[in-house]
């Protein structure tokens, strides 16, 4: 059976597909018949026949993006047209989402590390304990332009470092619409002044669709 975390989760991943937030091919996958039986009668955690039927639609996922933010600026944008899903950078495919693949996350991780400028982000050390010249920032993350989360980098990393499974959570779950541009930015008051560069790691954690 289901957790509760799971249900709720794919609750907002049905609601977005019944106000209108997912691909024609999203939609097909997830009837009408099959929203209006489960929105309608709302979710139980103990209700283990909803459970089974909810996962046959989506399942657990952590999504990762790593990036070289230089010595960092007001406004770094982590993704561009030339992602891919590269073993150690990113699990992502594309700037664009999958048509059929919504994400649905409470849960964030932001990492950092330094290295010789250039360095693959595959091979950077990374830690949870972020540098003092990120804590004054924010990461935002965006999807068709609007943003879904706008979280302190301070916060994050008081969660993150005290929470028994590594995130910070959200107080409301964010989604990234599938066939739809995503963004992550990092807002950064503050620039390093050291010789390295700097790099940033992102992990956000939920459900995803089944393809």
């Amino acid at each position: 059976m289901k957790t509760k975390r799971f249900i709720t989760l794919v609750s907002i991943l049905v609601a977005a597909v019944a106000a209108g937030l997912a691909s024609n091919e999203l939609k097909a996958r997830i009837p009408n018949s099959f929203i209006d039986k489960y929105m309608g009668a709302g979710y139980a955690a103990g209700d283990e026949a909803k459970s089974d039927t909810l996962a046959k639609i989506s399942k657990r996922t952590s999504k990762y993006l790593a990036a070289n933010i230089g010595k960092g600026s007001k406004n770094t944008e982590l993704v561009d047209s030339s992602l891919k899903e590269t073993l150690g950078v990113t699990n992502f495919t594309a700037q664009t989402i999958k048509s059929g693949e919504f994400i649905v996350f409470d849960r964030v991780r932001l990492l950092h590390g330094s290295a010789a400028a250039g360095a693959d982000p595959a091979s950077v050390d990374y830690s949870a304990n972020l540098p003092v010249e990120l804590k004054g920032g924010k990461l935002i993350i965006k999807t068709a332009g609007n943003v879904v989360a706008e979280l302190e980098i301070e916060t994050i990393n008081a969660e993150q470092n005290a929470s028994e499974h590594g995130f910070a959570e959200l107080i409301d779950p964010a989604y990234l619409r599938d066939a739809q541009e995503f963004q992550f930015i990092i807002k950064q008051p503050v620039q390093f002044t050291d010789t390295n560069d700097h790099y940033i790691k992102v992990v956000i954690d939920g459900i995803e669709t089944i393809a």
